[in-house]
């Protein structure tokens, strides 16, 4: 298996779109807990 070490620079860039990913996933979960929460409070 001829795996070679990416540069740097991929790896940064990978690790970015790992990270704006995850945020863009919490973001989601968050503002529907939110949404869930400020409609059955209001029902």
């Amino acid at each position: 298996m001829g795996i070679t070490q990416p540069s740097p620079k991929a790896a940064t860039r990978a690790a970015w779109f790992i990270f704006i990913m995850l945020s863009a996933v919490l973001a989601t979960v968050v503002t529907i807990a939110v949404l869930a929460l400020h409609w059955a409070t209001h029902h």
